[in-house]
């Protein structure tokens, strides 16, 4: 059998995003409570972020609201994630399926607006790519 097509995540398959978020929490909870966001890392990833709020707050008895956090964070990954790099071997992978004219698209439960901030970080991944890339949210 071969393979037809192949969908990438985002995040720590394609950018190296993972130090992003644990950053942009983890500040969050050392500001409010002094704890440690590694406590609970293996049950944020992959999680949407009402999902990783609902966790860090309740783990942590954060003492504010969802809305406060959430936006917090944004002002966090808005600053910490155009830093994120492409991960080793993503380029290597990605024009070798090309070249075999294997379909790519990208699987991400991202909201559109940290995926648009990713894409235009690394334009050179992305816009070279435009005609094969199809984003799924």
């Amino acid at each position: 059998m071969e393979i037809q097509a192949v969908i990438w995540d985002m995040d720590g398959t394609l950018l190296d995003t993972e130090p992003c978020y644990m950053e942009a929490e983890g500040s969050i909870v050392k500001r409010c409570v002094g704890g440690d966001i590694a406590e609970v890392t293996h049950a944020l990833l992959g999680k949407t972020e009402n999902d990783s709020a609902n966790i860090v707050i309740n783990h942590f008895k954060l003492p504010i609201s969802k809305e406060e956090y959430l936006k917090e964070r944004y002002i966090n990954l808005m600053r910490l994630l155009p830093n994120a790099q492409v991960l080793p071997g993503v380029w290597e992978l990605v024009n070798e399926f090309e070249l075999r004219g294997i379909r790519q698209g990208v699987a991400t439960s991202s909201p559109k607006h940290l995926l648009e901030l990713k894409r235009n970080a690394h334009p050179d991944l992305f816009t070279d790519f435009r005609q094969w890339f199809v984003v799924m949210t």
